[in-house]
């Protein structure tokens, strides 16, 4: 990945989403997002992140924080685009936001209970994803989850969604697409156990479980 490319487009995506609002396209792109895969993540979300602090590793215009926030939960919003995080910071639901690289996160050891993403990790290379990995195992405590929500053409609609989304956003495409055997076995290098990798409902991405 080339971070300050990639970080410069969508600098530029959320300045024009700014300054003109949402296009048709970038409605429909919403309207995928919101009505097929957001009922699943938070269903996920809830399942294993009950109480503690929990923190988004790329999370955009963090859309699924309302429906997460409840008294027991610290919600973190990280991302590398500081216009996605100017966007959010009246959110009442976010309790905090970071600027950062996911590769080199700025949090403390063994200091998150959960960690989440969607439609992030297939942006990175095989070893740039096994970085991200053990960031995200340094920055857990003991017993830890990642919840991952991981597109991947690989499965039946996934090839189709990734053309319908591109179509209304500027944005990078996937660079790399591992299958469920690949995506074990980094687990593992990272040192993450318990692992469960599930294919979702809408047949685009799978569902990455994994504890420290």
């Amino acid at each position: 990945m080339d971070f300050e490319k990639d970080k410069e487009m969508w600098d530029k995506y959320w300045e024009e989403e700014k300054n003109s609002g949402l296009s048709l396209k970038k409605k429909i792109t919403f309207l995928i997002r919101n009505y097929i895969f957001l009922p699943e993540n938070i269903h996920y979300l809830n399942k294993h992140f009950s109480s503690g602090v929990f923190l988004e590793a790329g999370c955009g215009s963090a859309s699924n924080f309302e429906k997460l926030k409840n008294p027991n939960r610290r919600l973190i919003a990280f991302d590398m685009s500081p216009l996605a995080l100017e966007k959010i910071k009246n959110n009442p639901c976010v309790d905090e936001t970071i600027l950062g690289n996911i590769l080199n996160m700025p949090v403390n050891d063994d200091y998150l209970d959960g960690i989440w993403n969607s439609g992030v990790m297939e942006h990175f290379f095989k070893d740039e994803v096994l970085l991200i990995l053990k960031e995200f195992h340094r920055t857990l405590k003991n017993d830890g989850k990642i919840v991952l929500f991981w597109p991947s053409s690989k499965l039946p609609i996934g090839w189709l969604i990734d053309q319908i989304i591109h179509m209304g956003v500027d944005l990078p495409g996937a660079v790399w697409s591992p299958s469920r055997k690949e995506i074990k076995l980094l687990l593992k290098e990272a040192g993450f156990q318990n692992i469960i990798i599930k294919i979702s409902y809408s047949l685009n991405h799978y569902i990455v479980i994994a504890q420290k």
